[in-house]
């Protein structure tokens, strides 16, 4: 990077960057009145994307949840939870245009007015990705928790507002298109695992000579077999 776009950085913490975080609620069953309202939890996290994934996310029925009703642009922190391979403190950007809150085992970080959400929430995907919350987790009862107090008490060096909108914009962009390329290497993967048990069944069911005659079986799930073989049912 030139000395020109490094100019553009200045220290700061984390908790600088937003408002103090506000925990979530898990609220009770969902009662079928205006208290229900989608519940996003880490299982909800679309960790790859840095986004929300609404595929599965639980109705509850939540108390004053305007208290606690997300907007767009807030970033969502998972507190408690994390495995042996994944530890806990991924960050997604909640970009929904849908009433939710967030769960008691996640809190929400909004990014205060002149900072990006989208460069935010990268800012805290690069963290995440090195490590940068493993020395704040706390494992006691079988389940990690994030000292959120000393995470977002690093350090960090941030761009100013129109070069974290820049970065934002490129990075869309890119992991856009990256993803774009997983979705069609993923199909492929998808096709060729057909065509191998395919080819498989093929030429079990069938042997390897596509001109060969052929015969009833007598096996429903076999159907028609090479003339010249015998069926044992």
């Amino acid at each position: 990077m030139s000395s020109a776009h490094t100019t553009d950085l200045r220290p700061s913490r984390l908790k600088f960057l937003a408002e103090a975080p506000v925990a979530g609620t898990w609220g009770f069953e969902p009662t079928g009145d205006d208290r229900d309202i989608r519940c996003i939890r880490a299982a909800d996290f679309d960790r790859a994307r840095g986004r929300v994934d609404p595929s599965r996310w639980p109705l509850r029925s939540v108390e004053n949840a305007d208290r606690h009703e997300l907007r767009i642009g807030d970033l969502l922190v998972e507190k408690s939870g994390g495995g042996a391979t994944q530890p806990v403190g991924a960050v997604i950007l909640f970009d929904l245009d849908s009433r939710a809150v967030c769960s008691n085992f996640v809190a929400r970080l909004r990014p205060l007015q002149g900072v990006d959400s989208r460069y935010l929430a990268y800012l805290h995907a690069s963290l995440y990705r090195s490590d940068g919350t493993v020395p704040y987790v706390k494992q006691t009862t079988g389940i990690q928790n994030l000292d959120l107090s000393g995470y977002l008490g690093q350090s960090v060096s941030v761009h100013k507002p129109t070069g974290q909108r820049r970065i934002a914009d490129f990075l869309d962009r890119e992991t856009e298109r990256i993803d774009a390329l997983v979705d069609k290497k993923r199909r492929l993967i998808d096709l060729l695992e057909e065509k191998r048990t395919a080819t498989i069944t093929q030429a079990v069911t069938k042997g390897l000579d596509p001109t060969a005659p052929m015969k009833d079986s007598g096996i429903p799930w076999i159907g028609e077999i090479p003339e010249h073989w015998t069926s044992h049912k």
